[in-house]
């Protein structure tokens, strides 16, 4: 670690909870990318989306990097934690269903004389989204506090359902947090079990370490690029 590189704990206050996918929530190392591309996209000309790209580049982070595995190095940051979650996810439903109205004026071709809302193109869902119920979210770094502050202070929002209110964010905290060795900063939970999808290379000396098992993952952003996805032992899960 550097002078400019820290252990930190980073706190994300919620509202009233986060909707996640996955068995493990948003990876802080994601966040921050997102908020340097947006900054990209406003200062270069049109380009590509990142996925379309053979090799999207990496954002420069403000964070330092785990090269225990030289190819598939990662940022070191974890995903959040939930602090003292409810014990099962809160379930909450979103719906979608067509504005008939706002159809026939911006449909160029004319609408069926019937239009369903059970089948077909037009289908309304009544679908379910599970909700973890947490005051907070924690995440471990080692980087630069002031940087991933200042990234960080304009996201009002985390997680799936954003547009619906899900997942507000009061405020963000990020702190130094000299508790933390390198590589618990880079790779665990509060609760010390894996918080990331991790190379094997970076558990070697860590064989005893609680994990979500074998799986195959984005090592860094964008995670959902086929370039960033290689086998890697999975987080633990947060619920």
């Amino acid at each position: 670690m550097t002078d400019r590189f820290q252990p930190l704990r980073v706190t994300a206050i919620l509202r009233h909870g986060i909707a996640h996918a996955s068995p493990w929530t948003v990876a802080l190392d994601g966040l921050l990318a997102s908020q340097l591309w947006a900054q990209h996209k406003q200062s270069q000309p049109p380009g590509p989306a990142a996925l379309d790209q053979a090799n999207p580049p990496d954002m420069d982070l403000p964070l330092a990097k785990c090269t225990a595995d030289p190819i598939w190095w990662h940022w070191a940051a974890t995903c959040g934690w939930p602090n003292h979650p409810s014990p099962n996810p809160e379930i909450r439903y979103w719906q979608t269903r067509l504005d008939h109205r706002h159809a026939e004026h911006t449909t160029a071709a004319p609408l069926p004389q019937i239009v369903s809302d059970s089948q077909g193109r037009w289908k309304a869902y009544w679908m379910p989204l599970p909700v973890t119920v947490a005051h907070s979210l924690t995440w471990h770094a080692v980087g630069d506090a002031e940087a991933v502050q200042r990234l960080l202070e304009p996201i009002t929002a985390i997680g799936k359902k954003r547009s619906q209110g899900e997942g507000r964010v009061s405020s963000w905290l990020v702190e130094r947090d000299d508790t933390l060795d390198g590589f618990t900063a880079s790779h665990l939970s509060p609760t010390g079990v894996l918080a990331r999808p991790t190379p094997t290379a970076c558990l070697a000396n860590h064989p005893a370490i609680v994990d979500g098992g074998d799986g195959y993952a984005g090592i860094r952003p964008p995670h959902m690029h086929y370039s960033r996805r290689t086998d890697v032992r999975l987080p633990a899960s947060c619920s």
